[in-house]
Order: structure tokens, then sequence, then C-alpha cells
């Protein structure tokens, strides 16, 4: 490739133009033969594409091109290779890697006969790569290993199978046989499931096999399968979970149930800034375990609370006073279990908001929200009557979207990430519109948005609700007034400026009327990666189409204490006044 002469500022530019002529070669080929494309995507965002995003282009027999371009300024010193392409970065994967994931991820279902298998090859190519090699850090093989999970858990009964040994095989194969566990349960795999339950065997995975038949649980009950030939009692003990779901239907079962252990450490004065999952755990099995001694207990009972010490517990025993409450109503029946049936109970407690709340109270309340949601979810598989009719109703959809506790925003990231379809078409619809809305009425920085385009397109795909399209084509439309990460555009409406100055001076006043305020604010919607030189690039501008406005922009820069615009504007200034004039002498005396 031929050495491209560019300031560092711009070279991110040169890359773009250089895609873009890639994709204007797809659309030449559209062009060429309008039958062969649907409709094609430059620059699409990773939340739907993952790192297949540079261009995208779907074919009208409904299978898609993906093409990436790397771009390099100098061939010489930055060399674009196989030992570039398989390096891993410091988040511990390499391109490849993550174009593999990515492509196992998108393929629409009829072709993931062909894109499963190429996806897991490379992974388990990768992985033992690294079994031979060992040069990496123990933590980046684990998200190698969980990717390999991930897509296994989409797959058949002989790769679930393969992948379990593969499992195993670690010295503390527990949390990477949890992990995949989840995954199952997430992709729904009745059979794979059923599988890992009969393979693990022992009381070293006694924990395990309850958490397997939990996940039957929920799978065989979204799509009307029958619960009680994939889980049968009187094997072993179950969780509070399956328990109740039996004696919601068989008061007299005959069940063994195992009760968790409250943590030791569950009332601590720091808590993670992302999940702490031992608290949404300890707030999900109080709901359970309180709803089982309900469904048992003969006449008046009482439970017995925990002791939090002398410490002071922060906001959790309101918490756990309402998942009680809840739970007692739902055995004594004055609360159908119903997916809106905690959020509706939850009326009369105060959200905690961050900062006037002290953080311990926040991230305790952040886990119950969590938990609300969790528990939602399985009263829904609890309280379904209707093999038939498995989905959550728009009207119950609707009184939980009313609560403090609840969140779309969170909804719609989860049900984009596990892609189970599981509210009804009313309510989907309802959730995407005012969703919509609510993108279309406030003001954020582009790559936000472009990102919430996507997770509300990936929505409207798992619903088949019809406006994916739509929703893509906003995406875009923020990505070109954005690029990603930076805002590279203004810098060519800012070039355009000066060619259109050449032909027509007579409106560029007008046109930088209209773009200053924009530009000084441009770190405010923007991210601010590069965008400050795109402040810089309008000193230069001015100077080229309008040289006398270059002493207002400076006192507008020193009253705003930017001293370092001010004083790229007295250099351009230098470079373009009369140096004879007044001000061009008072110049050297600054």
């Amino acid at each position: 490739m031929t050495k491209v002469h560019i300031k560092p500022a711009a070279t991110t530019r040169a890359a773009y133009e250089y895609q873009d002529l890639v994709g204007i070669e797809v659309l030449i080929r559209q062009y060429r033969d309008p039958e062969l494309y649907t409709w094609v995507l430059i620059e699409a965002d990773d939340t739907a594409y993952r790192a297949l995003d540079d261009v995208v282009a779907a074919r009208k027999d409904g299978s898609f091109e993906f093409v990436q371009v790397k771009f390099t300024v100098d061939s010489d010193r930055y060399e674009l290779d196989w030992d570039w392409l398989l390096a891993k970065t410091s988040k511990g994967t390499s391109m490849l890697e993550k174009w593999a994931k990515s492509l196992a991820r998108l393929g629409p279902n009829e072709m993931s006969s062909q894109i499963l298998p190429a996806c897991l090859n490379e992974l388990a190519r990768r992985v033992n790569a690294w079994i031979v090699l060992r040069h990496r850090p123990k933590q980046e093989f684990t998200k190698l290993s969980d990717q390999l999970l991930s897509i296994s858990a989409l797959m058949d009964k002989e790769i679930v199978r393969r992948t379990l040994n593969y499992a195993r095989g670690f010295r503390k194969p527990e949390p990477h046989g949890s992990r995949f566990i989840h995954l199952l349960d997430d992709a729904q795999n009745i059979e794979g499931l059923q599988l890992v339950l009969k393979t693990l065997s022992g009381a070293k995975w006694k924990d395990h096999r309850r958490l397997i038949r939990d996940a039957l649980i929920r799978a065989a009950s979204f799509k009307g399968a029958g619960v009680r030939e994939l889980v049968l009692l009187g094997k072993e003990s179950l969780s509070a979970f399956a328990a109740c779901w039996f004696l919601w239907r068989d008061r007299d079962a005959k069940l063994e149930v195992h009760i968790p252990p409250v943590p030791s450490d569950i009332i601590r004065e720091h808590y993670s800034l992302g999940e702490n999952e031992d608290v949404t755990s300890f707030f999900y099995e109080a709901f359970w375990t309180t709803l089982y001694l309900g469904f048992h207990a003969k006449g008046n009972y009482s439970m017995i609370h925990l002791e939090f010490g002398e410490s002071d517990p922060g906001w959790l025993p309101l918490g756990l006073a309402k998942i009680e409450e809840s739970a007692r109503d739902i055995a004594e029946g004055r609360l159908a279990p119903t997916f809106s049936a905690v959020y509706a109970e939850a009326v009369d407690l105060d959200p905690v908001q961050w900062g006037p709340a002290p953080e311990k109270g926040y991230r305790q309340y952040r886990a119950f929200n969590e938990a609300l949601q969790r528990i939602a979810v399985d009263l829904h598989f609890l309280g379904l009557s209707d093999s038939g009719n498995t989905k959550v109703p728009a009207s119950e959809l609707s009184v939980v979207r009313q609560s403090a506790h609840w969140s779309d925003k969170l909804w719609v990231i989860r049900n984009v990430g596990n892609r189970i379809p599981l509210l009804d078409k009313e309510g989907a619809a309802a959730l995407l519109t005012d969703e919509v809305k609510d993108l279309l009425s406030n003001v954020t920085e582009f790559n936000e948005r472009s990102e919430r385009w996507t997770q509300l397109a990936g929505l409207a795909l798992i619903y088949k609700d019809g406006r994916q399209a739509e929703f893509l084509a906003h995406a875009a439309e923020c990505l070109v007034g954005y690029g990603w990460r930076k805002d590279l555009g203004a810098m060519d409406v800012l070039d355009a400026v000066v060619e259109l100055n050449a032909k027509d001076p007579a409106v560029t006043q007008t046109r930088l009327e209209t773009l200053v305020p924009i530009i000084e604010v441009i770190t405010e919607y923007t991210d601010g990666d590069e965008t400050n030189h795109v402040r810089s690039e309008l000193i230069e501008v001015m100077a080229k189409v309008a040289p006398e406005r270059l002493p207002s922009l400076y006192k507008h820069h020193l009253s705003a204490d930017d001293y370092s615009y001010a004083d790229e504007c007295l250099i351009e200034l230098a470079k373009v006044m009369d140096l004879e004039s007044p001000e061009g002498a008072a110049v050297p005396r600054l």
C-alpha cells in the first residue's frame, strides 16, 4: 500500500476513507446487479454485529456478507500480517477470535449448521494453541474458554458432551460447569441440559444438578413441554424454586428441598461497583425459601430472620422484608404468581437513588432490583397453566413497567443477550414504541444512541416486530454523524466550508454562525476522543475564510479559560494578519 502522509490527528480519517472505498466497491456490485443485495451498511454498530462491523451486506437469498477492513498509514513500519491478526490484545482476544465469535452469534438460524461448527473449530484451535504455549495469563485463557462454552451451548448433544469433558478437565472445574449450565439455560438447549444432568454424577456435582433441573423447568415451561417427564421427583433434593413449581400444582408432592446457607459476609462495608451476585442470590433464595415454607405451613407461622449483628445492615432488611411479604401473600392465596406480582407488591417501597443514599444501601438496592427481575421471570413460569400460551401478557408487562423498581433499558439489554422471546407481541411492540419515543426525545452522545438503536433492532428481530431495518437505519445515521468513538464528520464539514468559500464567500458567514456553536460544545455530546482537535481545526478554518473573526474567538476562549485554544487563535492570526497594521505591531508585545 502506498504510504499516506497525514497529520496524526487525522490518521483515522484516512482509514475511514479507505473503508468507504471498500464499501463503495460493494455498492457498485449492487448497482450492476440490483437483485444481489437487500441493503448494505458501512460501519455497523458493534452491539448488533459485534466485531464484524466494517461493511455488512444482506443478500436477497437471506445470507450475509461481512467485510473487515484494516488500514495502515505506513506498511513498512506497521505491517498487517498474520502475526498481527493472531496477536492478542490487552483484553485477551485476537482479531480472528473476535470475528469467529461474532460470526457464530450473528448467523441466521438456517445457516447455523455451517456457521457454528466453523466458529467452534477456530475457538478450539485457539484453546489448544494456548494449552501448548501457555504464554498468557490465566485470566486471558478463561475468557477464551468462556467463548468456547458460549458457542458449544448452541450446538447438539455430541458437542455439548465434548465441551463438558473439556470443562471438567480444569483443576477447579465447578465454576466452568456452572457457567456452561447457565449458557445452556439461555440457549434453552433441553437435550444438552439432559446430557449434562446425566453425566455430572456424584456428591461433588449436587449443586450443579439442581441448577440443571431449574433450567429444565424454565425451558420446558416456555416451550410447552412436559416438565414432569424431564425433572423426576424423589431422586435427590431440589432447589426451593423447583420445589415450589411442583408444590403449586400438588401440595402433597413428596420432595426434598435444599436450602442454601446465608453467605457469611452478606453485610459488609464495601460492595462491588458492578454486580454483587451473592446479594442478588440471597434475595432470590429468600423469596423461594419463604414461599416453600408457606406452602408447607399449617396455620399461623413466622420466619426466623437473619441476625445482622451490631454492624449497620444498610438497606438490605427493607428489601428482605418486602421479598418475604410477597412470598407469604402468594403462599396464602392473596397474590397470584404472575410476572407482575413482586413489582405490584413493592409499590410502597421507595427506590434508592445514587448520591443521596449511602453507597452501601445503593449497592444492596441494585442487587434487590436484579433479584426482582429474576423472581418475576420464574414466577411467570410457576404460574403458567396453558402450555399453548407461555408468553408474558402485555397487561402484565404494563403493570411491571409502571414500577419504580423496573428499568426498560436493562430489560432490553438482557433480553437481547439471551434472545428468548418471553414477551407477547403486543407487549414487545409497546415496549419498543415507548423506547423509541424516549430515545428521540432525549439528547445523548452519538455513539450511545447508535448502540441503543441497535439494541432495539435486536429486540425487534427477536419478536419479529418488523422495525429492525428502521432502527438500524437510525443507528447508521448516528454513526455517519459521529463516526465510531470520534466525531470525524465535523472535520469533513469544516473542510467543505473552506472549499465552498472559494466558490461563494458570501454565504460563509452564515455557515460559520451555524457551525461555531455546535463545535464549541462538541466535547459535551461526544466522548472527547479527538474532538478537541475539531475545535483546533475550526480556528484554522476561521483563519482561512474569516480572519477578522479571530480576535473575537480569541476573547471568547480567554473568558472560558481555554488558554490553549486562545494561543492557537493568536498563532493563526499572526500567520495571516498585516504586521504593518496597528494590531500587527501590537502582537510582538504580547
